[in-house]
């Protein structure tokens, strides 16, 4: 997801900007940080598994993405969750992002999947495939 799907839903939850955030995620991004790192967000990356873990279940506020690597420690943590739709669902309680910033997010996410995910058929190397399966 891009960047500005995590800064409209901090927007929207906290909009004094009065809140201490962690990012937790891997250097390698198709974007820079720069806006967390401009709010005085904390960027954690690169980190161990059970690190950040114990830091999202630790947080008084955990946004996911769509991926397990949050859902799990969301799904073990006693604060709020905000939840970003996906083929996992949300437990009962769980705020769920607003429509209009998920669509939003999609079709961001839509505009930049040419440049970051290229087609697998380019990116295959046909000749090493064997001929007789």
């Amino acid at each position: 997801l891009p960047n500005r799907h995590y800064l409209d839903i901090l927007d929207q939850y906290d909009p004094k900007g009065e809140g201490e955030v962690y990012i937790y995620s891997e250097s390698n991004s198709f974007e820079s940080f720069d806006e967390f790192e401009e709010r005085g967000y904390h960027l954690v990356l690169d980190g161990l598994l059970e690190d950040a873990w114990a830091g999202i279940m630790s947080s008084d506020v955990v946004i996911t993405s769509r991926s397990s690597f949050s859902l799990i420690p969301a799904i073990l943590s006693k604060g709020k969750v905000i939840y970003t739709p996906f083929w996992h669902r949300p437990l009962a309680h769980w705020d769920i992002v607003d429509d209009a910033i998920s669509e939003k997010s999609d079709q961001a996410t839509v505009e930049v999947l040419p440049d970051q995910c290229p087609p697998w058929h380019h990116a295959m190397d046909w000749e090493s495939l064997p001929t007789n399966v």
